[in-house]
């Protein structure tokens, strides 16, 4: 495995390329490398210019300093040092409120009216309200919002 960080010179698949000028054993078309590939460290500016869904293999591990056989422990212990682990950062998310975001769809808005239709319009005709239905859309209100959840 050669210590692809440091050094001028890598091996793709068993074949040479060298950082300076992008030149292959492989004949695949691919775009040139940078001039000063070897003399540069590895840098983000670096890591954005490639386009790993379009450019050549051999191309990106060049840029990448890397090959086929990974990085040595040492050297992957000072990229982990400098560009941090290779992971998504987490969303801290407030389970009551995502729960709740559940309610907001315009069938949620619909059985929220029909429930408070069960309560507030039965009141000024002297009627007691209607806890079973409205208990009963809340009910089903709930479970629905609890199925999206879980």
């Amino acid at each position: 495995m050669a210590d692809v960080e440091s050094g001028n010179s890598q091996v793709n698949g068993g074949n040479e390329v060298d950082g300076t000028n992008g030149s292959s054993n492989l004949g695949a078309e691919s775009k040139p490398l940078p001039a000063d590939l070897d003399k540069r460290s590895l840098s983000m500016s670096m890591l954005e210019t490639v386009d790993l869904e379009k450019d050549d293999m051999d191309y990106v591990m060049a840029c990448l300093k890397t090959s086929p056989e990974g990085l040595k422990p040492d050297v992957a212990a000072r990229r982990l040092a400098k560009f941090g682990p290779n992971a998504l950062p987490e969303k801290k998310v407030n389970p009551i409120l995502e729960f709740l975001t559940f309610m907001w769809n315009p069938l949620s808005w619909v059985m929220e009216a029909a429930a408070l239709v069960a309560i507030f319009l039965t009141i000024p005709g002297g009627k007691t309200p209607d806890w079973e239905d409205f208990l009963g859309i809340l009910l089903l209100l709930l479970i629905n919002c609890h199925d999206r959840f879980h």
